[in-house]
């Protein structure tokens, strides 16, 4: 059944569901997260209520209409969608979860960072984003060394926690 919203086989989902599968909150995930309305239309429609976590794996692959899909559902944990469409490098879902009330801004930076997205790290500051540190931590497990020097440009001194994530990370 599960794997079944993952492909988007609507019609084994159709017969999961025939034979009594119920994991129809766990459909709608797999299917945002794919990017298969359908599916996310037919979960719902056989009880699926789980809108936040559709939002936030809509959010993960760059899914838009998805995202506001959920919103039209209920979904209200923009937080979560601010965070996973950084992690996805989706700056205009960015730009949306704020518009809706995402304010999750040092999440957004450590996130950013992580993934090596200068771009993100910078509207997340723009955005009031304060945490360098952690910003410098996860820039410096990952590897990636232009945002250690930027984290550093805009005031982080935690110059430790650089050498100890850099020893630890990848």
């Amino acid at each position: 059944f599960v794997a079944a919203a993952w492909i988007g086989h609507e019609d084994l989902c159709l017969l999961a569901r025939d034979w009594r599968a119920t994991y129809f909150d766990t459909m709608l995930a797999i299917a945002a997260w794919r990017g298969h309305e359908a599916l996310c239309r037919l979960a719902k429609e056989w009880g699926a209520t789980d809108f936040d976590t559709m939002l936030a794996e809509a959010a993960l692959n760059g899914h838009e209409a998805l995202c506001q899909l959920a919103k039209d559902w209920g979904a209200t944990n923009f937080d979560t969608m601010l965070v996973n469409a950084t992690r996805g490098g989706h700056e205009a879902l960015c730009r949306l979860a704020k518009d809706w009330g995402a304010a999750v801004f040092d999440l957004m930076l450590a996130e950013a960072a992580y993934a090596g997205l200068e771009a993100l790290c910078h509207l997340a500051k723009d955005w009031s984003a304060t945490n360098f540190d952690t910003m410098l931590g996860n820039a410096a497990y990952s590897g990636h060394e232009a945002l250690c020097w930027l984290a550093k440009d805009w005031g982080t001194r935690d110059f430790d926690r650089m050498l100890v994530e850099a020893i630890d990370g990848r």
